[in-house]
């Protein structure tokens, strides 16, 4: 072999130098002395970070700490080298350990940011592993607590929590309420008695609650979402209303009432009920008057007025009742239905030299005459604007007006009124 000799790794050596003169005598120098030979790494440190207090978390390689705090957390490497073997093992800002278990521990303030821990055979080859320290001393932002702000039906409240976001990740939260006494629309004052309760909450009755969440991430740190909202629960009907009045007029009634002094009244409610046929919600509002253009002449009508409360609840109903109808439209009767063309009469105007009527359908309108009399026969056919109509199936309105002078002088008077009917097949 030459000098110098390059052994491969893993490999021991011993060497000897024999040194020969001119006539074949030999001598050979020889040593006990063993090489060996470690090119190769040691195995890269395994890793493992742990910590027994609530104001510190492990994820994987990285610690999160809260530096507001005192404590501290450990820090293990495992590694091997099959060649030289381990001779130390070297973690930031302490002297190489050089016996297992390779391991040492930090306080809080120690150590920030990326770190390595590094490790030595007996050839002084090398191999590293990172971990990393991040300091966590703010609660999770970016949260909410949201509830209504008034008056619920029912006393039950069900509350809108965001968590937010941390560093460290959320590790709980507590929904808490406060509550005071609703005398009349007005709330004592709160008393800061902050308790637990679950979500969706249920209030008792007469009372103002407001609410909370508190949300801690999962180093100690809190946050506590508030809102200036205030939920009122009251279970008081409010007084019915007064002087309730129902005038009746061709197609309308007309309904007025006053409403009740309640601090917290909201609405008057208005069903409207007839013979054979489900009750009908026509009006909720907070006014003191209500024209009802949805009925037909000569049927009655009852309707029942009721008073509510921001909470919903509501009085006893008033009850009026009222027939539409128009003094001068006489049959076939409003709503009716026929089979046949009918006679369309009415009731002679004082002053009417003639009348125009008028025929709609589908709000096309498909007849215009000018009887003299206060009556009019239909036909199953005319023609009217240069088309052929015919009375067919379907709804129908028809108007009056009274003519007044001679025809020529195109002069009306006030619509006597209108009617509809049907016509079936």
């Amino acid at each position: 072999m030459t000098s110098p000799n390059t052994v491969a790794s893993g490999s021991c050596a011993q060497y000897q130098f024999r040194v020969a003169d001119r006539v074949g005598n030999e001598t050979v120098y020889a040593s006990t002395s063993v090489v060996k030979v470690d090119r190769d790494d040691p195995a890269v440190p395994t890793l493992t970070l742990s910590e027994s207090s609530p104001y510190a978390v492990v994820s994987a390689t990285e610690i999160f700490v809260n530096t507001d705090q005192t404590g501290s957390f450990g820090v293990a490497a495992v590694t091997s080298d099959l060649d030289s073997g381990v001779a130390k093992v070297r973690f930031p800002e302490r002297a190489d350990d050089t016996t297992l278990p390779y391991e040492t521990s930090y306080a809080f303030n120690d150590l920030t940011g990326v770190q390595a821990v590094t490790a030595f055979d007996g050839a002084g080859n090398n191999a590293s592993s990172a971990f990393e320290v991040t300091p966590d001393t703010a609660g999770p932002i970016g949260g909410s607590v949201s509830y209504p702000n008034g008056y619920v039906v029912g006393g039950r409240v069900t509350v809108t929590i965001k968590n937010g976001a941390d560093l460290s990740g959320i590790s709980s939260r507590v929904l808490e309420r406060d509550t005071a006494r609703l005398v009349g629309t007005t709330c004592d004052p709160f008393t800061g008695t902050w308790a637990n309760v679950p979500n969706p909450d249920t209030l008792p009755p007469n009372t103002c609650a407001r609410y909370r969440v508190r949300v801690s991430d999962r180093v100690g740190n809190e946050t506590v979402h508030t809102s200036p909202n205030v939920v009122r629960v009251d279970n008081s009907a409010p007084a019915a209303v007064t002087g309730a009045t129902a005038v009746a007029g061709d197609h309308l009634v007309t309904l007025r009432w006053t409403r009740p002094a309640d601090a917290d009244f909201a609405a008057v409610r208005i069903v409207r009920k007839r013979s054979r046929a489900s009750p009908v919600q026509v009006y909720l509002g907070a006014g003191a008057g209500f024209r009802d253009t949805s009925v037909t002449n000569s049927v009655r009508y009852t309707y029942e007025l009721t008073s509510r409360d921001g909470s919903g609840n509501q009085s006893s109903p008033v009850v009026q009742a009222a027939t539409p109808t128009n003094p001068f439209l006489v049959s076939p009767r409003d709503g009716a239905v026929v089979s046949r063309p009918p006679l369309l009469d009415w009731r002679r105007r004082t002053g009417a030299t003639y009348y125009n009527l008028q025929l709609w359908r589908n709000g096309v309108k498909i007849l215009s005459v000018h009887p003299t009399l206060s009556q009019y026969r239909l036909r199953s056919s005319w023609r009217f604007n240069g088309r052929v109509r015919r009375l067919t199936a379907g709804r129908y309105r028809w108007y009056v007006w009274p003519g007044l002078g001679r025809p020529a002088a195109v002069r009306f008077g006030k619509l006597l009124g209108w009617s509809e009917f049907t016509k079936r097949n």
